[in-house]
């Protein structure tokens, strides 16, 4: 009779095991299609170069190295500024000034980052010749292998959609900072 129950337990717990192991497939196969798009458009630039001939990629290297090297600055100021919100968030007593002030600094640092990146993608799409652009164009669709015009299978509609008609708008003071 024990063993009856211990065959019974681990059957159980097999089961369970194996429920959660599709589920989890399950997921991960159909949030595919749910990920937002990367919006800096520097992203996508070395697929494209890894695409071309040798002697082409080696002539794009140099400039995209350099890109890459100018963002590490950008990257670090982004970062700081992230573990600021997240201090003021955390402390026992939320400090709103300080906490908007960090807001505006965050937001400084992300659009000076994409102005730079932004920049770059412009004098990089600037040595491209027209078929290398029409490449570029075909990455920048999405994700690799999805370009407009290719089907990533049946999106999923939005599960809700809200009414923002009545939302109380927030009014930024945002001062600029020297």
């Amino acid at each position: 009779m024990t063993s009856n129950k211990w065959l019974i337990i681990a059957l159980a717990a097999s089961l369970a095991i194996n429920v959660g192991f599709i589920g989890f497939l399950a997921g991960k196969a159909s949030s595919a299609g749910v990920r937002p798009p990367i919006v800096d458009p520097m992203f996508n630039m070395g697929g494209v170069v890894r695409r071309l001939p040798p002697e082409r990629r080696d002539q794009l290297s140099k400039p995209i190295r350099q890109y890459f090297r100018g963002m590490r600055g950008n990257l670090g100021n982004i970062r700081e500024d992230q573990a600021r919100l997240n201090e003021l968030l955390l402390a026992s007593e939320l400090d709103q000034s300080a906490l908007r002030h960090a807001m505006d600094r965050f937001s400084d640092s992300l659009c000076t980052s994409m102005a730079g990146s932004h920049g770059s993608f412009v004098e990089l799409a600037a040595l491209l010749t027209p078929e290398e652009r029409a490449l570029l164009t075909r990455r920048l669709g999405g994700p690799p292998g999805r370009g407009p015009g290719v089907s990533a299978g049946p999106r999923r509609p939005p599960q809700r959609s809200y009414d923002t008609t009545d939302a109380p708008r927030i009014e930024s003071d945002r001062r600029q900072q020297p």
